[in-house]
C-alpha cells in the first residue's frame, strides 16, 4: 500500500440537465455552462483526472498518481454524456468514469427502470466510443433499484444477484469486457 495519505476529490453527477422539470426535486440543474465552468476551475487548479484502475494500481503500490488527482464520476448512460459532457472534459484534458444501468438495452428484463422520468439514453456504439477515448465504464445494476430496500424485500438475494450478474453480462456482451467497478444505487 502507498505510504501516507492523499485526498482525492470525487465528483458525481447524472449528466447535463438544462432545466428543472415539473415535479422534480432537483433545484439546481447542471447546465452545460455550469459544468464547463466547474471543469475549467479544476483544470486551472492543476487537477488531473484518474480512473478506478489508476486508483487501484496506486493502492497496490504498482503506480503513482498525479500530484492533484480528481475522479470525475457519472451515473447513467444518458445522451448528454456522449455530447456535452465528453466535449467539455476533452476541452480540459479530463476523462470520466461512467457507471451504467442496462435496463434501456434489456427489454426482456421483468423489472422496470426505477427512475421517475426516463431520460434519452446513449447507444452501445456511443458508450463504446467513450470507452475508446479513455473513459472508465462500470456497472450500475439493470433497473437501478434502491439496493438498501431491495435487500429487505429480497432477503435471499436472488433478485440482487440477477441485477448484478445480468448487468455485468450485458456490458461484457456489448462492450467486450466485464466491469470491475460498481456504483451503488439507492
Amino acid at each position: 500500500a502507498p505510504e501516507g495519505s492523499m485526498r482525492i476529490p470525487i465528483t458525481m453527477c447524472h449528466g447535463i440537465r438544462p432545466t428543472i422539470t415539473a415535479g422534480s426535486s432537483l433545484q439546481h440543474p447542471l447546465t452545460a455552462e455550469l459544468f464547463d465552468g466547474l471543469m475549467r476551475i479544476a483544470a486551472e487548479m492543476g487537477f488531473q483526472s484518474i480512473n478506478y484502475d489508476n486508483l487501484a494500481a496506486w493502492r497496490e503500490g504498482s503506480d503513482t498518481l498525479p500530484e492533484k488527482p480528481i475522479m470525475i464520476d457519472f451515473d447513467h448512460p444518458v445522451t448528454s454524456m456522449r455530447h456535452e459532457v465528453l466535449e467539455t472534459l476533452e476541452r480540459y484534458g479530463f476523462k470520466g468514469n461512467l457507471f451504467i444501468y442496462t435496463s434501456p438495452y434489456d427489454p426482456d428484463y421483468d423489472r422496470r427502470l426505477a427512475l421517475d422520468k426516463i431520460p434519452e439514453h446513449m447507444t452501445w456504439a456511443e458508450i463504446r466510443e467513450l470507452s475508446r477515448v479513455g473513459w472508465h465504464i462500470g456497472a450500475h445494476t439493470i433497473s437501478h433499484p434502491n439496493l438498501s430496500q431491495l435487500t429487505q424485500e429480497d432477503p435471499d438475494g436472488e433478485v440482487l444477484m440477477k441485477e448484478l450478474d445480468r448487468s455485468n453480462q450485458m456490458i461484457e456482451d456489448n462492450l467486450g469486457f466485464k466491469p470491475r467497478d460498481f456504483a451503488f444505487t439507492g
